[in-house]
């Protein structure tokens, strides 16, 4: 009997699960393994709350950073100084920004913008009877 061999695209594939490939060349590789990888390394959490907080995600970053707080880790304390340094970043922030999402008022602003112009058409209509 012949037996199979690998195919060519699988090099660059990291097997997650039974039938779950992960492509490590993809640009959202990390956030897939944290989704899909059943119990994600504090590697990848780290990975993670770097790139939110080059983002300006501070939230998000604060979650990764607090996962990767894992008292057998070698990344605890790394990841205690940045939950830290991102923290006193969150503290800085006005209350009126968004510190949650920073698209956040943008998406406000777009609602608030379909709101006003269905009031306004809606205003426009009754006196137009």
């Amino acid at each position: 009997m012949k037996r199979r061999f690998d195919s060519h695209l699988k090099r660059n594939l990291v097997q997650i699960e039974n039938n779950v490939y992960i492509n490590k060349t993809d640009s959202q590789y990390m956030d897939k393994l944290a989704k899909f990888y059943k119990a994600p390394s504090p590697d990848v959490h780290m990975c993670l709350g770097n790139e939110n907080e080059k983002a300006g995600q501070y939230e998000k970053a604060l979650y990764h950073y607090q996962a990767a707080m894992n008292p057998r880790s070698t990344k605890s304390e790394e990841a205690w100084t940045a939950f830290q340094r991102v923290k006193a970043k969150v503290d800085q922030l006005p209350d009126n920004l968004s510190k949650k999402d920073p698209y956040l008022s943008k998406k406000m602003l777009y609602l608030l913008v379909i709101i006003t112009a269905s009031c306004i058409l809606t205003i426009t209509l009754l006196l137009l009877e």
